[in-house]
């Protein structure tokens, strides 16, 4: 794949990962796989991570917004890195995947510093 702009970087850097992913099915099913349990991971996180810090009050609503924040920041390079033109569901699923496990780290760096 030719780069002939900004725009086509993207798409040049995961070209291989679509060729890669589409030349077989169990290459298909490890990279959706590999999405979901990342996801999993992420969600599984996120929920360890709201009960370990208690109930919502004036402090823990402080680090849900960071957290959001942190998410958000996540989700926006993510748009910018990953490609538009193919696999937009599969990338859509590690777009979410990052962008929670960018949370649980603030929310891992928060309760260290918290409770240390």
């Amino acid at each position: 794949m030719k780069i002939r702009s900004l725009a086509d970087i993207p798409n040049a850097l995961f070209y291989p990962l679509k060729e890669w992913a589409q030349a077989s099915s169990l290459h298909w099913n490890i990279f959706v796989g590999s999405a979901m349990l990342l996801l999993l991971a992420a969600l599984v996180g996120i929920f360890f991570f709201i009960r370990k810090l208690g109930a919502a009050d004036e402090r823990t609503n402080g680090y849900y917004k960071n957290w959001a924040f942190t998410v958000l920041i996540a989700i926006f390079i993510c748009d910018t890195i990953f490609p538009k033109d193919y696999l937009m569901n599969q990338f859509f699923v590690y777009k979410y995947a990052i962008a929670f496990l960018a949370g649980d780290v603030y929310m891992f760096l928060q309760y260290r510093k918290d409770f240390q």
